[in-house]
């Protein structure tokens, strides 16, 4: 009896390279990056063919890496500007660039003005277009950050979505947002993430552990005056190197003033998540998010969540995962709390592990996009 055929797939996922050769791009990557990896390589090792469409950083106009071709397009930069010239170079080189993946499906996560041109070679042709919600900005027109953007930028991502195949939400706030503010309807798969090799470590727990970019809407400042309010306190950073002179939100060289502070820099994935297991809590300071996912790769460790903004779906507090603070002073308090109770934080860092395993075990999770991917391709 005769397989029946998979559908191919081709990820725009631009900065993607800096995961799938670390010793080649040793620069930070994003949550998006690592949940496209961890989706691409599953869907792989079902039988999908998977292409990856992505930024030059020198290397071949065509390459394979474990078994994904990825095809470079420009070098990294902002967005493309549609109203110069310069872009049109780049307009070439990612059409031929989809063009050279031939796939049967296509899909590109975030806002970003480029689902403009993937949507139109989809009409063209006639192949299928996903586009996948990766933050609140995304599906809110009044968010402060996508107001500030360009019209020239603004436009095309609207033409984009609102002829997409099929989008893809992580939270039920995105795909309520989606449909108030743009009339469109989603599917909602949460994101997932591997649970097979990584356990509630046993030990003490050493730390406290903050992870992101070094950006004004991370907010790492606020880190800086949280060591100062628990100087006897270690606090672990990851993605922000130990020579940075100036931490966003922060007064210049205020690192030096805080040496219960240990930056870590660029941490490759998945090694990052050895250094969650070890940690007493994570602290989260981001303005807006998508679904983080630091917020996984915490719990999956049995390590509670404190998030001074952002509570998806209120799963933290409705669940019993950590702290939503709202403002900075009750985060100091809870954090405070946490430390001096190692029995609720252990209670909350049980309830995340367990969370994780219902609602984004990868290998549940895995079967909504192929049951999506197959339905597309069937059409």
């Amino acid at each position: 009896m005769s397989q029946i055929p998979k559908p191919k797939i081709c990820f725009i996922a631009r900065t993607i390279y800096k995961i799938l050769k670390p010793d080649v791009v040793n620069i930070p990557f994003g949550g998006l990056d690592v949940q496209l990896s961890i989706t691409a390589k599953k869907l792989k090792g079902l039988g999908y063919p998977v292409e990856f469409v992505v930024f030059d950083y020198g290397q071949p106009k065509s390459e394979m890496i474990d078994g994904f071709l990825c095809l470079k397009i420009y070098r990294e930069e902002k967005n493309i500007n549609y109203l110069t010239p310069h872009s049109l170079k780049k307009i070439f080189l990612l059409w031929k660039a989809l063009e050279a993946a031939d796939a049967d499906i296509y899909y590109i996560q975030g806002y970003n003005p480029l689902a403009f041109i993937v949507s139109i070679f989809c009409k063209v042709k006639k192949r299928k277009f996903v586009f996948a919600v990766a933050s609140a900005y995304d599906v809110d027109p009044g968010h402060f950050f996508y107001k500030s953007t360009k019209l020239c930028e603004r436009y095309p991502y609207f033409y984009g979505i609102k002829n997409a195949d099929a989008i893809i939400t992580q939270i039920e706030d995105q795909k309520t947002q989606l449909e108030n503010n743009f009339r469109l309807k989603s599917i909602k798969i949460p994101n997932p993430i591997p649970l097979e090799n990584q356990s509630i470590a046993s030990g003490n727990r050493e730390y406290i552990i903050w992870a992101g970019k070094n950006t004004f809407w991370k907010q790492p400042g606020l880190v800086i005056e949280l060591a100062k309010k628990l100087p006897e306190t270690k606090i672990l950073i990851l993605g922000i190197s130990p020579l940075a002179k100036e931490i966003a939100g922060a007064p210049l060289n205020s690192l030096k003033d805080c040496p219960n502070i240990v930056c870590l820099g660029f941490v490759p994935y998945p090694k990052q998540l050895h250094y969650f297991e070890k940690a007493s809590l994570l602290v989260h300071t981001s303005l807006f998010e998508g679904f983080p996912n630091v917020f996984l790769e915490a719990w999956s460790s049995g390590t509670p969540v404190v998030s001074l903004h952002f509570d998806p779906d209120e799963c933290i507090c409705r669940k019993k995962l950590g702290f939503h603070s709202r403002t900075f002073d009750n985060m100091v308090s809870q954090v405070k709390l946490l430390l001096a109770n190692n029995e609720l934080r252990r209670e909350m860092g049980l309830n995340g592990r367990r969370y994780v395993e219902e609602n984004h075990d990868l290998n549940i999770i895995i079967n909504k996009y192929t049951s999506l991917l197959d339905s597309l391709y069937a059409q």
